[in-house]
C-alpha cells in the first residue's frame, strides 16, 4: 500500500467547434501550452472544481460539461511525493469569446493576479 497522499485534480478540455481552449502562462513560459486544470478542494466535487479552474485560469464562465472522459491515477514521483487522481472533462463554450486575449486573473488573497494568454 502506498504512503503517498492522493490528490484529486480536475482537467478541462474546453472546445468551441474545432478549437481547443489552451493557454500559456506568460510568467512561466517553460511550462508550455496548457489546458485549464487544478486541484479539487476538499469541499468540492470534481465537476465543480473543473468549472472553477476554467474561470480562475481564463475568466470564462460560459461553459457546460459535455462528459467526464475518464479518471486515472498518476504517480508524480520523483517530482512530488503524491499520486494524482485526475478527472478529465470535455466541456464546450456557451458564450462568445475572442480566439486570443490576455487575461489578468485574481480573486481573494488566495490567488495572485497573473497574466495569461489564451
Amino acid at each position: 500500500m502506498s504512503t503517498q497522499p492522493l490528490i484529486k485534480k480536475a482537467i478541462a478540455y474546453v472546445t468551441n467547434k474545432d478549437e481547443l481552449m489552451v493557454f500559456t502562462h506568460t510568467d512561466f513560459p517553460e511550462a508550455g501550452v496548457q489546458v485549464p486544470a487544478g486541484t479539487v478542494e476538499e469541499t468540492e466535487e470534481p465537476s465543480e472544481a473543473v468549472l472553477r479552474e476554467i474561470y480562475e485560469e481564463s475568466g470564462v464562465k460560459g461553459v457546460r460539461i459535455i462528459e467526464l472522459l475518464g479518471i486515472y491515477q498518476y504517480n508524480m514521483t520523483p517530482d512530488r511525493n503524491e499520486i494524482q487522481e485526475r478527472y478529465v472533462y470535455h466541456l464546450e463554450l456557451t458564450q462568445s469569446t475572442p480566439s486570443m486575449y490576455l487575461a489578468v486573473l485574481g480573486n481573494t488573497s488566495k490567488y495572485e493576479q497573473k497574466p495569461y494568454s489564451l
